[in-house]
């Protein structure tokens, strides 16, 4: 089994490389929004090796779908918690 040597560079993916040309962008972000920016870029990963699978993937569009994706799950779930605090208050009128 050969080993890699401190000398051998990983290749980057689409989306890393992707992520590579926004750095710039990112620098000039306040410290929030950068941490914000940072969490769209996870999303991406997470769900890049399905993205890929997909051979008329866009690099681009994979980050946004994948945003979206997760981000509406946060919605949905956030809907449940408001929904499931609402079934309380109401329970307890009655």
């Amino acid at each position: 089994m050969k080993r890699e040597s401190h000398n051998e560079v990983k290749a980057k993916t689409p989306l890393e490389w992707e992520r590579d040309t926004w750095r710039e962008f990112r620098r000039v972000l306040n410290p929030k929004d950068q941490t914000i920016f940072d969490q769209i870029w996870k999303y991406s990963f997470v769900h890049e090796r399905k993205g890929l699978q997909w051979d008329r993937i866009n690099t681009t569009d994979l980050i946004w779908m994948a945003s979206l994706i997760e981000q509406q799950k946060q919605i949905d779930q956030m809907r449940l918690e408001i929904e499931r605090r609402n079934e309380k208050k109401r329970k307890k009128l009655f």
